[in-house]
């Protein structure tokens, strides 16, 4: 049984698929690009809009409906608002956070 994925950047709905194989159902395939040995999470591309998605491996095990979060949108995926630079809302260098 393959997995859904839903792309929070356009809604685009299709089936996750291994980069080698092709499918002839009736959704595109997302096709897997790796995944980041540090985070965990796998990369998928979009066929919709192309965004390089993150997808939560636990919920591939767990759901057969599962939400990929375009990249940049790390900080909300992992479902807090410290961005990379660890100040609240500064995910994006250069926003201003309100600090000095």
């Amino acid at each position: 049984m393959r997995n859904i994925i839903i792309c929070k950047s356009c809604g685009g709905r299709g089936m996750a698929m291994d980069s080698l194989l092709t499918t002839d159902s009736q959704f595109p395939s997302f096709c897997h690009l790796g995944h980041d040995p540090y985070t965990g999470y796998m990369h998928y591309q979009c066929p919709y809009c192309h965004v390089l998605l993150l997808v939560d491996p636990m919920k591939m095990l767990g759901t057969q409906c599962v939400q990929g979060m375009p990249h940049h949108d790390k900080a909300a995926f992992d479902g807090n608002d410290k961005g990379q630079y660890g100040q609240v809302g500064s995910s994006w260098p250069g926003k201003h956070t309100g600090m000095g």
